[in-house]
């Protein structure tokens, strides 16, 4: 009789190490698929990103921002007349005291 009743308990003990190892492999066959997907995710996100750094690059060129600036808002580069110095700028006192004054 204890015979039989260890057999049962090892068999129950094998099944139940059974069912637990099939669940682990099962589980992580899961983690590994999502695992490749998230990997795959990267590997597009930096390749986005190699080609937006490629756009930006070519998008900020001084020379092609330059020529847009020409061509649609027609500026041009500074004349050395242009250019004044600080001591020009006026203060704010006299700024407020030559303004027109307005009445209410």
């Amino acid at each position: 009789m204890m015979g039989r009743s260890r057999n049962a308990v090892a068999l129950g003990l094998a099944l139940a190490a059974a069912v637990g190892l099939y669940m682990i492999k099962y589980d992580t066959r899961l983690i590994d698929d999502r695992v490749h997907r998230l990997e795959r995710q990267i590997e597009a996100a930096e390749s986005d990103i190699g080609l937006l750094q490629a756009e930006h690059a070519t998008l900020t060129r001084p020379d092609r921002i330059e020529k847009l600036a020409r061509l649609h808002l027609g500026l041009a580069p500074l004349a050395p007349g242009q250019i004044g110095a600080v001591g020009d700028i006026p203060w704010r006192e006299e700024v407020a005291s030559s303004a027109p004054s307005v009445a209410p």
